[in-house]
């Protein structure tokens, strides 16, 4: 692990004053955890002592000095460390130009040295501790899921570290991590899942203009925490940005109570920024601030009531996002796959798919995802969509029923009992399907509404149960080629060609069941009723067993 010389030159200080030659604090340095006295070699850090600078006259230790300073001008680079425990003087007994310059490598190598002689032993503990210290909380949180519940747990593990507490707070002023002290100081209660400040607070945070100050800051600062019910004062902060984005979509904060930050905490706070934004990156899409939203938001809500009605606040929740009440709009209900395990990233996901449908809003009930698209402004074709989703859905393990389109903000609450039967219905019909449109599963609805009080036998036309209460093996046969012969458009052709036989062979079978049943199959009323018959005999929409066998069988 890398630290930069900011860092090491603070942990230095508890064995006195140490002052830099050449060093930006950002330049950053490894630790190779080796040494030999005094003597450089590749792999390993030069420790210079103050005795040898004091006894540089005695001929063996320049000599010895010399090997030092050439072999640590061969080997150390920008990534080692080097530090001095004396100013970086020459010895006093160099005096060719040779030994002039290679001893000018201490001049200008960017070094640490102290003010008084400090012993090389305890400079190598003082380091050994720090970058040990370091290593273990950057592999523990190598070890946290790459989810929002490993990003709560970096938190955690971070926050005993830094004694203070974190948030991860979105561009929404979400909060889907943080640790109890940030909960307790944002008036928040500890608990599993994504936490909010009330939407007084967040409409004056949206207008603070400390706030939008900061949005495209980066690297860490501290500022005047405003959501603060406590006071701590100072917090420090690091915004997330994507590429080639301007605004920050995530900000992860750190407060402590007394509210002064080391060169140490901003570090640890960089790197835990860059682990998460990591993760998050490909979790999260964020929306606008939710503010504007909330009404509608709030909307969408009311429409799984019973008695929603398009009102007038209604009519505001939709003005106030740029919405109107003709608009055509499709109603989506997410729901995950493994509801008994929940990842609880349920609001960043509702983020994305924001992002991934256009003009959409959104909101989370249940564990579920309501979503509402306005179509009029999205322009966005549903094939599109579903190629979008597609992949989507697999991967985060969801399901979608989505409403066929409606024309009209008071239809708003049918649209979305559209998306519950498509979802409902699709999940029954096909498990190994993703995404439920009701369009395609529309007729199912129908049939399985009509069966009530009514055996579905019961319902279907006369003829036909006639045809059942034969008790023979043909009338049940002459079923099986109706069934047929509907499904191929009353086409004779390819029906004949379906059930094996000769066309002559079918028109003849065709009209024993005219005489039989009195059909007229010409009839396009008869030929619906017949149609709705044969799917409710089916089972698939009712959930009976079909009455008829679904192989087809050759009769004369």
């Amino acid at each position: 692990m890398k630290l930069p010389a900011s860092v090491i030159q603070e942990a230095l200080q508890r064995r006195g004053r140490w002052t830099g030659s050449g060093l930006r604090p950002e330049t950053t340095y490894a630790f190779p955890r080796q040494f030999d006295g005094c003597h450089g070699a590749p792999g390993h850090v030069l420790i210079a002592g103050a005795d040898l600078f004091a006894k540089s006259a005695a001929s063996a230790y320049a000599e010895s000095f010399k090997e030092s300073a050439s072999s640590a001008a061969a080997v150390c680079h920008a990534d080692q460390l080097l530090i001095l425990t004396a100013p970086p003087v020459p010895p006093t007994d160099m005096k060719t130009p040779k030994e002039r310059k290679e001893s000018s490598f201490y001049s200008v190598s960017p070094c640490l040295y102290p003010e008084k002689s400090v012993p090389a032993e305890q400079i190598m503990h003082c380091l050994t501790e720090l970058y040990d210290r370091m290593e273990a909380w950057e592999e523990a949180l190598d070890t946290c899921d790459q989810d929002i519940a490993g990003i709560q747990r970096m938190l955690e593990l971070t926050a005993v570290c830094m004694n203070g507490s974190l948030g991860l707070i979105d561009v929404s002023y979400n909060m889907p991590a943080y640790t109890k002290g940030m909960a307790d100081g944002l008036g928040l209660q500890a608990r599993t899942g994504v936490q909010r400040p009330d939407d007084a607070n967040i409409a004056s945070l949206s207008e603070d203009p400390q706030i939008t100050a900061i949005r495209s800051v980066r690297g860490v600062h501290s500022y005047e925490n405003p959501l603060s019910h406590r006071g701590e004062g100072a917090s420090l902060y690091r915004n997330m940005f994507r590429p080639g984005e301007d605004t920050y979509y995530n900000r992860l904060l750190f407060a402590r109570d007394a509210g002064n930050y080391s060169a140490t905490d901003a570090f640890m706070v960089e790197v835990l920024a860059r682990k998460i934004e990591k993760i998050t990156v490909h979790l999260s899409t964020f929306s606008l601030p939710s503010s504007e939203f909330a009404a509608a938001k709030k909307l969408i809500l009311r429409m799984t009531e019973e008695d929603y009605r398009y009102d007038a606040a209604a009519a505001a929740a939709l003005h106030q996002i740029g919405w109107h009440r003709n608009d055509c709009c499709r109603f989506y209900i997410f729901s995950y796959m493994y509801p008994e395990r929940d990842n609880g990233i349920t609001e960043y996901i509702l983020r994305s798919i924001e992002h991934l449908i256009p003009s959409s809003c959104g909101e989370v009930k249940d564990g579920r995802i309501l979503l509402l698209q306005n179509v009029t402004r999205g322009q966005a074709d549903i094939q599109d969509i579903r190629s979008r989703l597609a992949e989507f859905l697999r991967e985060n393990m969801y399901k979608a029923g989505v409403s066929g389109k409606t024309y009209s903000a008071e239809h708003l609450r049918g649209a979305y009992l559209q998306a519950e039967a498509a979802i409902r219905l699709g999940t029954d019909r096909d498990p190994m399907f993703w995404y439920y449109l009701f369009e395609d599963y529309r007729m199912a609805y129908l049939i399985r509404k009509s069966v009530g009080e009514i055996p579905p036998v019961l319902l279907i036309m006369p003829a036909l149960q006639a045809l059942l209460n034969g008790n023979d093996e043909k009338g049940t046969q002459y079923l099986e080629t109706l069934r047929v012969y509907s499904e191929e458009n009353f086409n004779v052709t390819r029906t004949a060609e379906r059930l094996f036989v000769h066309r002559t062979s079918l028109q003849d079978r065709l009209n024993r069941i005219r005489e039989r049943t009195g059909l007229d199959m010409d009839d396009p009323a008869v030929r619906f009723d017949l149609l709705f018959s044969l799917r409710l005999l089916g089972g698939e929409e009712t959930g009976v067993r079909p009455v008829s066998p679904r192989l087809p069988k050759t009769i004369s």
